[in-house]
């Protein structure tokens, strides 16, 4: 089969029948609330997520420009609102269209195993959705009410002068949360 052409309209109406039909016989279903492209999804088994491919279908044809990307990704339906479970994998529209739909089907098995595993992972459904923004300018917890700093400046003397043997602890550096006393 000959290099798809994102010019020719008969390689894009082409492709576009291809991609639906091995996506519907894989057991997708056209998601109707999704406007401009058509998109495609699947329940995962056994959690509550969903596998969505975004085909850059419209209007029985897929884009004309061939930057465009087919993007594949997960989603997990957790208390009424829908978060990202697996980052979106991309498939470009280059190549024959046998080998499109192969990246495509290949990128679909691949995002639903992954969420799948994800979805019914607790600890991955424990971290928070959006991290919490806090104020470390001061720390509640200090009984002489110090002041905080997020990150030691430039100018603070050698951590050696601390005790600290030329390293800080890995979790002072991931919090954040070193004393301004101990700067100076």
């Amino acid at each position: 089969m000959p290099r798809y052409n994102p010019n020719n309209r008969a390689h894009r109406k082409a492709l576009a029948k291809r991609l639906t039909k091995m996506l519907l016989s894989s057991g997708f279903t056209v998601d109707t609330s999704a406007t401009g492209e058509t998109v495609f999804e699947r329940p995962v088994d056994g959690a509550p997520a969903r596998v969505r491919v975004l085909t850059s279908i419209v209007n029985g044809e897929c884009r004309q420009k061939g930057a465009d990307a087919i993007r594949v990704c997960a989603v997990l339906d957790h208390g009424g609102e829908t978060r990202g479970l697996v980052k979106s994998t991309r498939v470009n529209r280059t190549g024959d269209q046998d080998g499109i739909t192969g990246r495509v089907l290949a990128a679909m098995r691949k995002t639903y195993s992954l969420a799948r595993k994800r979805a019914n992972d607790p600890s991955f459904l424990a971290l928070p959705a959006k991290p919490a923004k806090q104020d470390l300018s001061t720390f509640s917890g200090s009984t002489q009410g110090e002041q905080w700093c997020t990150r030691p400046p430039r100018s603070c003397p050698s951590s050696q002068s601390r005790g600290l043997r030329g390293l800080l602890p890995l979790d002072i550096l991931l919090t954040g949360l070193l004393p301004q006393s101990q700067l100076q």
